[in-house]
């Protein structure tokens, strides 16, 4: 009778509080990945005709034809110091000319994995990051289609940077997973348009892991928030459209369809559909908030967050913060770390120019930013801004930490008092429910 009882109380106590989906194994995470991708495909129908292809395929047959697991030092905005991020992918229809990574003088490009094969112009793709005990986390799928006139033309040679995005997040009533829809242009040496990108990513809840997930701070990503991408369907109507800069440097986007007298006709469309506009401590860098949200929430995985690959990014915060202390040469560092592109162009022309050996191409100043760009952190540390980066908070970065203290204060006492009331009732109604069971032991 003891015994029975004893296992009984067990059994009511010892299921983990916060247990989740975790539990379940890798594979089927994977599986309902791919199939949660498919759905959101067809809600969006922007991605009709490749849908068409993968409404036939299973996910036990697509894991067998994946390629290998390519390392990385970043994965879609998030740059850290070392190969820890891992993608594999499978792609089909037309080919490209685009091999991954893009071409470009930082480590993110130069010490990530070079793809042994050019994109086709869809892509289905599974990330993963490896943790600091070496450990594999699955953290989502994604479906990319990359477009052009004439794709073979699309290399990592001419890819130079990329437009503002269209960048939606779309959250679900029982929170299985988060989704990320984001559609950009990217723009050559000659500031021409020469690709577009469609992304879109699939997050489960039950990749969830205590090293890092993006599950868990995708909400600041910026993005329109939703809960359909339904409102998509308007872009597959589109058949023109530009881009141009506002006197403030803010994206204008217009959309142009066919109207009922057959010429291109202004599209009107929500505001959802439009870039997203940075301001306030992302204004410089349009990522920053999503950053301080990975360092709050996974601050093991954030020791690894290094911008372009080339510096940690504290040291990253404080160039942008210390405006008013630097020196010239940490200004025209921090200056070309956020706007690469004449680093770059004069990387690529310098590099053409000595093919073969035969020309020497040198601009002093460029040479010198090139090498430092590999790594900024080492010539910070030989620079007079030691000091200033290591040991010195601007008020506006103090005000901002200190603002972030108080936050997490108070979603501190929040959680606990959630707890503690969670915990009480569960308590009294397993109370209940041993008292019940002990009374139908006796009357046995």
């Amino acid at each position: 009778m003891r015994g029975y009882l004893f296992t009984i109380f067990l059994a009511l106590f010892s299921v983990p509080f916060g247990a989740h989906a975790q539990n379940s194994s890798d594979f089927d995470v994977r599986t309902q990945c791919f199939e949660t991708l498919k759905e959101n495909m067809g809600e969006a129908t922007v991605f009709t005709e490749p849908l068409k292809t993968l409404s036939k395929i299973k996910y036990s047959d697509l894991d067998a034809q994946f390629s290998k697991n390519y390392k990385s030092l970043t994965s879609f905005g998030i740059d850290i110091d070392r190969g820890d991020f891992e993608m594999r992918t499978y792609t089909f229809g037309r080919p490209t000319g685009y091999v991954h990574p893009p071409k470009l003088p930082f480590p993110v490009s130069t010490k990530s994995e070079l793809w042994e094969k050019p994109w086709s112009e869809y892509l289905i793709a599974e990330e993963y990051v490896i943790d600091s005990k070496g450990e594999k986390h699955f953290i989502d799928c994604a479906f990319i289609q990359l477009g052009a006139e004439k794709p073979e033309l699309i290399t990592r040679e001419k890819y130079l940077y990329d437009g503002s995005p269209i960048s939606l997040t779309k959250t679900v009533p029982d929170g299985a997973y988060k989704a990320s829809y984001t559609e950009s242009i990217s723009f050559d040496y000659e500031d021409k348009p020469f690709a577009s990108w469609k992304r879109l990513f699939i997050y489960p809840k039950a990749t969830e892991n205590e090293y890092f997930n993006k599950y868990a701070v995708l909400d600041a990503y910026p993005a329109h928030a939703t809960n359909t991408l339904k409102l998509l369907s308007l872009l597959s109507k589109v058949e023109f459209q530009t881009q141009t800069s506002d006197e403030q440097g803010n994206t204008l986007v217009k959309y142009y369809a066919q109207g009922a007298n057959g010429k291109l006709t202004e599209m009107q469309y929500p505001k959802e559909l439009s870039p997203i506009v940075a301001s306030g401590i992302d204004a410089k860098f349009s990522l920053m908030t999503y950053y301080q949200a990975i360092e709050s929430k996974f601050p093991v995985f954030a020791e690894r967050l290094s911008f372009r690959g080339t510096i940690d990014f504290s040291t990253f915060k404080r160039l942008i913060f210390l405006d008013k202390n630097l020196n010239t040469e940490s200004i025209t560092l921090r200056d070309t770390l956020i706007d690469y592109r004449g680093l770059a162009t004069y990387s690529l022309n310098k590099e053409n120019a000595e093919k073969g050996g035969k020309v020497k191409f040198s601009d002093p100043r460029y040479d010198a930013l090139y090498e430092k760009v590999n790594d900024v952190d080492k010539a910070l540390k030989e620079s007079k801004e030691a000091r200033s980066l290591t040991g010195v908070r601007s008020e506006q970065e103090q005000s901002m930490f200190f603002s972030y203290l108080y936050v997490l204060a108070g979603s501190a006492v929040l959680m606990l008092s959630t707890l503690l009331t969670f915990l009480i009732k569960r308590r009294k109604a397993n109370e209940v429910l041993l008292e019940e069971v002990i009374d139908e032991v006796i009357k046995d």
